[in-house]
């Protein structure tokens, strides 16, 4: 999942970084119960970031390890070059693959997927599904995204590619939240609740 989220002032002149689903995934172990993760797997687009998220795991591991506490196995997905812009299709066929090698296909896992930017095509996530068809996705679906995309002159062909399937033409914003349900639900998530993050 992804290891930080970046908050921008409005001007932006401030930027807050705090931590992602997968750093919160890792620093859950050190509650010191059976109920934590056995292996954290994260990735982002952004090398600085990646830098970030390595540096949080390392002191998460070094702080476990004094207090008696074997950390969770720690992956992070790395680009073929330091600085690297990350594409997102090779980062998450990098931890199917490594899941795979490790794990074999019947591994339970939990995903955390930020769509932020709509560049999770639905493809992506059938072919995680498809692939180790035995975990759970929390998806964070960005609605607005999909509003702004509609008003752009490509916006259409984002969307078909975001939603795996024609998105219908036309006044369509408020039913294409259903219809990602759908497709998920035939991609074979036979469980599929919409839950609002929202204030």
């Amino acid at each position: 999942g992804p290891g930080s989220f970046k908050v921008t002032r409005s001007d932006g002149k401030e930027q807050y970084m705090f931590p992602g689903a997968a750093l919160l995934a890792a620093w859950q172990t050190s509650i010191g119960n059976d109920q934590r993760f056995d292996n954290v797997y994260a990735f982002d687009v952004d090398p600085e970031f990646r830098g970030t998220i390595q540096a949080r795991l390392g002191i998460l591991a070094a702080r476990l390890g004094k207090n008696g506490i074997a950390p969770p196995g720690l992956h992070v997905i790395k680009a073929g070059l330091r600085d690297e812009t990350f594409d997102i299709v090779q980062g998450i066929d990098d931890i199917i693959k490594q899941i795979l090698d490790t794990h074999g296909k019947f591994y339970h896992y939990l995903g955390f997927i930020d769509t932020d930017g709509l560049g999770i095509k639905f493809s992506i996530i059938k072919a995680l599904r498809d692939k180790l068809p035995y975990g759970d996705l929390i998806i964070d679906y960005d609605a607005a995204a999909v509003e702004n995309t509609l008003a752009t002159p490509r916006g259409y062909k984002i969307l078909d590619s975001f939603f795996g399937t024609v998105v219908p033409r036309g006044d369509v914003s408020l039913g294409l939240k259903e219809l990602y349900v759908a497709q998920l639900k035939n991609a074979g998530f036979r469980s599929v609740e919409m839950i609002s993050a929202s204030p």
